[in-house]
């Protein structure tokens, strides 16, 4: 990326704050990045962007660690391709078809090393196995290629989408004052860069914790272009299985525009420091209820600041009581101390690909919020018990954990059982003769563990 470029800069010092303890100390600029001068905690500038993350070490081994998963998952995607097409009997239509979507893999690992080379993928030795067993924690729900097709939508083909979502973020914040913008999990960018240019706030900053992301929006947004193929879900042909995409944005972005790799639950910002905040398809996204992800945002907004927010209410929470619709979203945003503006309901095209017969319409919904007040600041959600946080620590043998430890025990010795010879019912037998199972239950209990085993083996891999 240009040093040139509007996401040269990063974002302005005097917003930022350590996202590890949270407290008013500085961070000073270092040699290669940041430091805080309460903890010491270093933050380096990785890919031309700040990286912000809480323990920033250990989340760029985490990062590491996915790529080369997702390596290694399209290294035997291809194998199996390959043992197909050597086994012949395929129609002329499916062999070229087969033979685009191997090289296609082959060039993305390509494309993603390019695009990730600041975590230094090479670093990581870990077998395949090893990856899988030990997949990383944070976030539950984010994976490296998570929101993959959304890159191709934002800088590719999704002019009609990105003129859409623009639309509404703007209705929502029409008359707000909006001098400083924050876009908490900006993803690629597209709506971020669109905001700043039509707003023309003295600052956007784009913050998400998924580094390929964040990447992608600055060297996209600074005049860049990123090569990447786009593996549609329904292919409309043959020749879409897999599509070689050339990212670019549509005109150059003015000064102001800033992205920045952090997690906006654990914010590397002072409290107060927006006057707008919106968070598309984001609130019934990330793995915490509304109400204390409500007091988070309030946080990051100084007292008269809006937020705006848009997003299909398919909220990601295991207890009924958070599955709030729009009369709760309101009583709730009322009693954290924000006024509401407006709310609405829009149909929305959502990841309508030319490539894919696969898309759909989102009816979302809408609002604005002012806030009244100076709001508290309340504890980071994903804060983590001190043994966590320090890996000199002794790990506590928690009942879950024990749990889950003779769960493995159990699922490894069924595994171990699984030699090729064996029947299913001498597999049982063996676990009646270890009194994990009972006589009348067992064969039908293995049976159910194969062939769980069996469908996830003939699974249609996404990456």
């Amino acid at each position: 990326m240009s040093t040139s470029s509007p996401t040269a800069a990063g974002p302005p010092l005097a917003l930022l704050r350590c996202p590890q303890c949270l407290g008013d100390a500085a961070l000073d600029p270092a040699a290669d990045g940041w430091r805080c001068t309460r903890c010491d905690t270093a933050y380096p500038r990785l890919g031309g962007l700040a990286w912000l993350l809480p323990a920033p070490e250990a989340r760029r081994v985490e990062w590491r660690q996915r790529f080369r998963l997702l390596e290694r998952e399209l290294e035997a995607a291809r194998a199996a391709i390959g043992e197909r097409l050597d086994a012949g009997g395929l129609l002329a239509a499916t062999r070229a078809r087969l033979e685009r979507l191997r090289a296609a893999q082959a060039a993305q690992v390509e494309e993603l090393r390019e695009l990730l080379a600041p975590l230094e993928p090479e670093a990581s030795i870990a077998r395949l196995e090893t990856l899988l067993a030990l997949r990383t924690r944070t976030p539950l729900t984010q994976d490296l290629n998570s929101y993959y097709v959304n890159v191709h939508r934002d800088w590719a083909w999704g002019e009609r989408e990105n003129a859409a979502a623009l639309q509404l973020a703007t209705d929502l914040l029409a008359g707000a004052p909006a001098r400083r913008v924050l876009v908490p999990g900006c993803g690629a960018g597209r709506l971020a860069f669109d905001l700043h240019h039509a707003l023309r706030p003295e600052l956007t900053l784009g913050l998400d914790l998924n580094p390929m992301l964040a990447w992608i929006a600055a060297r996209v947004a600074g005049g860049g272009e990123v090569a990447l193929h786009e593996f549609p879900v329904a292919p409309r042909c043959g020749s879409d299985v897999a599509v070689a995409r050339r990212l670019r944005a549509p005109h150059a972005a003015s000064a102001g525009l800033e992205f920045a790799i952090g997690d906006a639950l654990r914010a590397p910002l002072r409290p107060g420091s927006f006057d707008a905040v919106l968070t598309p398809w984001f609130v019934d996204i990330v793995p915490h209820a509304f109400a204390p992800l409500v007091a988070q945002v309030a946080a990051m907004l100084r007292a008269g600041g809006t937020w705006a927010n848009f997003g299909s209410l398919s909220f990601n929470q295991r207890d009924p009581a958070s599955w709030h619709g729009p009369d709760e979203i309101v009583a709730i945003l009322e009693g954290a101390g924000f006024e509401v503006l407006q709310t609405l309901d829009r149909q929305l095209p959502y990841l309508q690909s030319p490539a894919s017969r696969h898309g759909r319409i989102e009816t979302v919904f809408g609002f604005a919020a002012r806030l009244r007040r100076t709001a508290a600041e309340p504890p980071p959600l994903d804060n983590l018990p001190d043994w966590l946080g320090d890996a000199a620590r002794p790990v506590p043998l928690l009942p879950h954990f024990q749990t889950q430890a003779l769960a493995n025990r159990v699922v490894a010795y069924t595994f171990a059982l699984i030699d090729g010879r064996r029947s299913t019912e001498q597999i049982a037998a063996h676990l009646v003769g270890q009194k994990l199972l009972l006589p009348g239950e067992a064969e039908a209990a293995v049976r159910s563990f194969l062939v769980a085993l069996y469908e996830e083996s003939q699974r249609r891999a996404r990456f």
